[in-house]
């Protein structure tokens, strides 16, 4: 997802990678002050030591502007093409990678959920969450989804809805 994201919606170029995550600054003025992190070495339910790691580096560099984080995530309890954001400090509600990260920086950050519906009866959440999609669900993806975080991105990165409950799970 953030490959998409990279690519078609902020001119992002992966700058670096090392160990833990791939990381990019955007090559446009709007987004100069957003950096676009992945892990690569891990699951996300083991992403919070990677991005503590990134957080404290890119923290300490830009302590005069006030840095906030976004972690994108999926949510089982959004539909599929649907997005929701959530505000610092909230729960992680279950989701395994959001309590890693808790675990390791603690829940200051903003939460983008990104929606893949709940799976199918008969079907475990572990099979579900970690199954490729299908080619319909890809084009859910991209046609409707993408559109809808790049420009939640957009509005972050200007400072807009930093604080409040933006919900388009159920628009």
């Amino acid at each position: 997802m953030i490959e998409e994201y990279w690519t078609n919606f902020g001119s992002f170029k992966p700058m670096a990678l090392n160990s833990s995550f791939v990381y990019s600054k955007s090559q446009t003025a709007e987004l100069s002050n957003v950096l676009l992190a992945k892990t690569v070495s891990s699951y996300m339910n083991l992403s919070g030591t990677p991005v503590s790691k990134l957080w404290q580096k890119y923290h300490q560099q830009n302590l005069n502007s006030r840095p906030a984080m976004v972690v994108l995530h999926d949510e089982l309890q959004v539909p599929l093409g649907k997005i929701q954001i959530r505000r610092r400090n909230t729960s992680a509600r279950g989701h395994n990678g959001l309590r890693s990260i808790d675990q390791a920086i603690g829940s200051n950050y903003i939460k983008l959920a990104i929606g893949i519906g709940k799976p199918p009866q008969k079907t475990s959440v572990s099979d579900f969450v970690l199954a490729k999609f299908s080619p319909v669900e890809l084009e859910t993806l991209a046609e409707q989804t993408m559109p809808k975080v790049a420009k939640a991105m957009a509005e972050f990165a200007k400072g807009q809805h930093i604080y409040e409950t933006y919900d388009h799970s159920k628009k």
